[in-house]
């Protein structure tokens, strides 16, 4: 392990010679569990350019501000929500947090079903990933070559944890979108019932 304590160091390492020290190491579970869309899991390369791109692009100060008044309602929600139960300060805080992430990434008028529903696919996810740093995934991680053993084979318990893993991680990601393109079908119905009618 490296620290760096110095800004001048700093400037020079990360900034001036980027491409040599702004990698990532390749972890096998990253891919097995299926986290490998995650940004800030991806090794410094193409791929990793392209998604940073655009995550600058909506991301910018002027395009974020689009967003504020999604965020303005749904926090004036979460406050509503405390004056009745603020015993359940957390829930609340969560709920507003998913709701926040997914009014920017996919819908403005997401249902409080639809954010529960993600908020427990996404906890059972990442709680996956923060559980998937035990021997066996690390031995797949330091000897990728492992990966490619069959699920059945004494040692490869690791395996059958990635693809339990995926499940909760293709869930996270498909969900949210599948439920915005069902909504926007029905929006395209409604417009065409309207033109016979």
């Amino acid at each position: 392990m490296l620290y760096v304590n110095s800004l001048k160091v700093a400037i020079e390492l990360f900034e001036k010679r980027s491409q040599v020290y702004s990698d990532r190491p390749v972890l096998a579970m990253v891919d097995l569990m299926g986290w490998d869309f995650n940004v800030g899991l991806l090794p410094y390369g193409d791929k990793w350019r392209r998604r940073r791109r655009l995550f600058q692009q909506q991301f910018k100060k002027d395009v974020a501000l689009t967003c504020r008044p999604s965020q303005t309602r749904k926090i004036h929600g979460m406050l509503q929500k405390m004056l009745f139960a603020p015993d359940d300060f957390m829930l609340h805080y969560q709920t507003v947090a998913a709701a926040i992430m997914m009014t920017t990434m996919y819908d403005n008028t997401i249902s409080a079903f639809d954010v529960d529903k993600s908020i427990t696919i996404t906890e059972h996810a990442t709680r996956k990933m923060s559980e998937a740093f035990f021997p066996g995934a690390m031995a797949v991680n330091v000897l990728p070559f492992l990966r490619y053993l069959p699920s059945w084979f004494p040692g490869a318990g690791f395996k059958r944890f990635a693809r339990g893993s995926k499940v909760y991680t293709d869930q996270m990601r498909n969900v949210p979108f599948a439920r915005v393109k069902e909504k926007l079908l029905l929006v395209q119905k409604y417009r065409v019932l309207q033109q016979f009618s």
